[in-house]
C-alpha cells in the first residue's frame, strides 16, 4: 500500500470517526467505484470541504485551562491580616494611640475587619459570577460557530460527493 493509499485510508477513517456538525456522513459509491478510488475520492472531497467551510473534523478542538480553576487559586490569595484578627490588631492599636480602651478598640476593629472581610468576599464572589456567565456565553457562541462552520463541511462534503456519483446520507 502507498503512502496515498495509506493518507487516504487515514482521512477515511478520521471522517468517519469524526462527525460533521454531530452527523456521521456515508458515502455509497452509485457507479460502483472501487475502494481504492472510493478513498481518492473522499480524501479529495474532506479536503475541497474544509477549503470552502474553513473547517475541518478531524482536527480535535483543544479545551483551553479552566478558568474556574484560576479564579479558585486567586480567591484564596486574599490579603493577610485581613478579616478579625487584623481589624483586632489595627482597633487596639488605634486605641492605645488615642489612651482608650484598648480591648474596646481590638473588639470594634474586629468587628469592623470581619465585616470588610465578607464585602470583600461578596465582591470577589460577585465578580468571579460574571466571569463565569461571561465565560459561558463565550462558549455557546463558539459551539454556534462551530455547528455552523460544520453544516458548511457537511454540505461541500456532500456537494462534491455527489457530483463524484454517489449517494451521501
Amino acid at each position: 500500500m502507498n503512502l496515498f493509499h495509506r493518507i487516504g485510508l487515514a482521512i477515511v477513517i478520521a471522517i468517519a470517526a469524526a462527525p460533521a456538525a454531530g452527523q456521521q456522513l456515508y458515502a455509497y459509491p452509485k457507479a460502483g467505484q472501487p475502494p481504492d478510488q472510493q478513498q481518492r475520492d473522499r480524501y479529495d472531497c474532506h479536503t475541497w470541504a474544509v477549503q470552502q467551510s474553513g473547517y475541518d473534523p478531524t482536527q480535535a478542538q483543544a479545551q483551553p485551562a479552566s478558568q474556574q480553576q484560576q479564579m479558585q487559586q486567586q480567591a484564596g490569595q486574599g490579603r493577610p491580616g485581613g478579616g478579625a484578627a487584623g481589624g483586632a490588631g489595627q482597633g487596639a492599636a488605634r486605641a492605645a494611640v488615642m489612651d482608650n480602651d484598648v480591648g474596646k478598640g481590638a473588639a470594634m476593629g474586629a468587628a469592623g475587619g470581619m465585616l470588610r472581610k465578607r464585602m470583600q468576599e461578596k465582591k470577589q464572589e460577585s465578580a468571579q459570577q460574571k466571569q463565569q456567565q461571561m465565560k459561558m456565553q463565550q462558549q455557546q457562541a463558539t459551539q454556534q460557530q462551530q455547528g455552523q462552520k460544520g453544516d458548511g463541511y457537511r454540505r461541500a462534503f456532500t456537494a462534491c460527493m455527489e457530483a463524484r456519483n454517489y449517494s451521501v446520507r
